[in-house]
């Protein structure tokens, strides 16, 4: 049993996460609803990534749909107001990929280390709580995650990013649902700049690891609004498409359409507009099927055909 793992409570019907183990014998567990409780470690018992998808029922599969695209963007760092003047901060992992990864304070020529370990897809892990006279001198958090997918794949580029906090940041910040915790907090998005992989990834990677150069210059993160307009032709969302199959290509086209209507509704943006084209259809198709069933989507549209011709989609959400 480690902190950060998910555990069922056997004295009543309720789970949480691991968030100190204590030399006692008992345990902190954050529980689903936000609260904390203290118990006895004997009474928790962990519940299996497995388990978890049994016991949320298996769908039948539709043999004639194309596979669901691989969601491997949705990194995210997220504030939750839980007193008068106390935060409890999260690293969010909303993708389909496991994460490792390290996450720290970094001011001028110091580094101070808050927490490093395994996040799995689609989960979260909370960090200590935060006063907000701590926010008024917090330096950057500074976060590195590598990726990692099970089976066939490929290699994924090192995230290296550093996050700038502070209590003025929040104070002009709109709060909004984050992503998996489902609960009003601030939220940053910490992987909208890098989903390029270099051509010689394998080189970059180990003189990153080996410390010998610092291969991945890490770039001061931006708090970058989703774009009102996203255009999914495949040609703005790759430099080289000659040689793509289809359907390759409908799943890259996917994986953007998710991670930008993902991003929007994070921040708590009114409305998007997609670009999806007419072209034989089948793109539209997929989106109007997410949208049609997504609790979060309001509504939506046709575009103004005057200025997007009739190949786009305007969805309002809320």
């Amino acid at each position: 049993m480690n902190i950060g793992d998910r555990v069922r409570l056997l004295n009543r019907k309720e789970e949480g996460i691991i968030h100190k183990i204590h030399s006692d014998g008992t345990a902190t567990v954050e529980l689903a609803s936000g609260f904390t409780t203290r118990e006895m470690q004997r009474n928790l018992v962990t519940i299996a990534v497995e388990e978890r998808i049994a016991f949320r029922g298996t769908a039948v599969a539709d043999k004639n749909a194309p596979a669901r695209a691989i969601a491997i963007i949705g990194v995210y760092v997220a504030f939750v107001h839980v007193g008068k003047e106390e935060y409890h901060y999260y690293v969010v992992n909303n993708t389909d990929l496991d994460i490792l990864v390290t996450l720290g304070m970094k001011g001028i020529g110091k580094y101070q280390g808050i927490f490093a370990g395994h996040i799995p897809a689609r989960t979260y892990k909370r960090n200590d709580q935060m006063h907000a006279n701590q926010l008024k001198k917090m330096p950057d958090l500074h976060l590195r995650a590598m990726y990692h997918q099970q089976g066939d794949g490929k290699l994924f580029d090192v995230l290296d990013v550093a996050v700038k906090v502070s209590a003025g940041e929040l104070s002009v910040r709109k709060v909004a649902k984050a992503p998996l915790l489902d609960r009003e907090a601030y939220v940053w998005q910490v992987d909208t700049d890098y989903t390029k992989l270099p051509e010689n990834f394998p080189d970059v990677l180990k003189e990153y690891l080996t410390g010998s150069k610092r291969a991945i210059k890490p770039a001061e993160f931006r708090h970058l609004m989703p774009p009102d307009i996203v255009d999914l032709h495949i040609e703005k969302l790759m430099t080289q498409v000659a040689g793509l199959d289809g359907a390759t290509m409908l799943s890259k086209q996917l994986q953007a359409f998710h991670f930008a209507l993902d991003n929007a509704l994070a921040l708590g943006k009114p409305s998007i507009t997609f670009i999806h084209g007419v072209g034989s259809g089948i793109l539209k198709t997929e989106i109007l099927k997410v949208l049609s069933t997504h609790k979060k989507v309001k509504f939506f549209k046709e575009a103004d055909p005057k200025v997007f011709g009739f190949g786009a989609t305007v969805v309002h959400l809320g």
